[in-house]
């Protein structure tokens, strides 16, 4: 048995997320991405049992990674309009830091790629950002709405000047994220 070696695993991931975001779901064939990454179709199948499975746990380690990025800023010493702040500005980060994990991201989560046993993973990432965002309701920081319209209410103007940036290739205007913020912050909370 080949002894498996993380370089190589991380090309394959790599070559999966340029070939989802070059030619689409259908588009990325294990042959595609096993060319890019610089390995044969065999090494890709020593990692992964076929390319679902490759591109499944590739979405789950991104989505844990910017859960984790995000989680990272979270002090639970500090007030809830700071902590959201930190973490708003950190998921922001994130898309600026890694463009084709972001997009890769949304283009599986779009696809509803996810089967039922990997589900629950990505839901815990979003009950753990769930009750963050409760607790503020509970302390009387945030508006009382659903968490759904506030996490919409959150987190979409943050992809969206994500994914201006990631398009138009141009800096970031650091005003414009932080008015974007401020905007928001107006509307969802009693600050």
């Amino acid at each position: 048995m080949r002894i498996k070696d993380n370089n190589k695993r991380r090309a394959i991931r790599d070559a999966a997320v340029t070939e989802v975001i070059v030619g689409g779901l259908g588009g990325a064939s294990v042959s595609k991405i096993a060319k890019r990454a610089n390995v044969s179709a065999g090494t890709i199948y020593l990692y992964f049992p076929n390319k679902e499975e490759l591109l499944q746990q590739v979405f789950l380690e991104i989505k844990t990674e910017l859960h984790e990025h995000m989680m990272a800023v979270f002090k639970p010493t500090e007030n809830s309009a700071e902590n959201i702040k930190k973490m708003w500005f950190s998921l922001f980060e994130y898309i600026l830091e890694n463009p084709n994990d972001f997009v890769f991201s949304e283009y599986v989560s779009a696809a509803q790629l996810l089967d039922d046993k990997r589900k629950p993973e990505v839901e815990a990432m979003a009950m753990e950002i769930g009750g963050i965002l409760m607790s503020a309701i509970e302390d009387g920081t945030l508006r009382r709405v659903s968490l759904n319209a506030l996490s919409a209410l959150l987190i979409a103007p943050a992809v969206q000047l994500g994914k201006r940036a990631i398009h138009e290739e141009l800096p970031v205007d650091q005003k414009i994220v932080e008015d974007t913020f401020d905007m928001i912050w107006r509307g969802v909370s009693f600050s």
